[in-house]
């Protein structure tokens, strides 16, 4: 009975573990990685806490100029400012679901800065790239 009890707790911890996999490949995603892209809206570059809870995978974002920063603007990005995606990464987490990333890099002032942007969590949000016929809200991604 022991034996089963120790069995079952290790494979809930190993079964409830966060888990990121590649969504690159995604119809919403697929034909914007790998290119020069450019912002369509004002946006700004944000130092923000490495919180594992909240962050995906890297502690500069890019956010709405309205947002809170909570350590430090970097830069506000104005519209026309180039960028390119890597790739965009779904994080799953226990008891709360998947949400999307955005992993790219910006050039702002003669430096490269790495970036992560929050696509959405119960819904894929339009990107500040991506042109208004492209749907405010989106259903989350499917498996196929």
């Amino acid at each position: 009975m022991r034996l089963w009890l120790i069995l079952l707790i290790l494979i809930s911890i190993i079964g409830c573990s966060t888990k990121f996999s590649d969504a690159s490949s995604h119809r919403y995603f697929a034909d914007l990685i790998g290119k020069n892209l450019t912002l369509l809206r004002a946006q700004k570059l944000c130092e923000r806490r490495d919180n594992d809870n909240y962050r995906a995978l890297n502690n500069v974002g890019i956010i709405e100029p309205n947002e809170y920063c909570d350590l430090k603007v970097i830069a506000n990005l104005p519209i026309g400012t180039k960028l390119t995606i890597r790739e965009v990464k779904e994080k799953w987490v226990p008891m709360a679901g998947s949400s999307w990333y955005a992993i790219g890099e910006i050039s702002f002032n003669n430096k490269v800065h790495e970036f992560e942007y929050l696509y959405g969590i119960f819904q894929i949000r339009r990107a500040p790239w991506e042109s208004s016929e492209v749907p405010l809200k989106r259903p989350l991604p499917d498996k196929t």
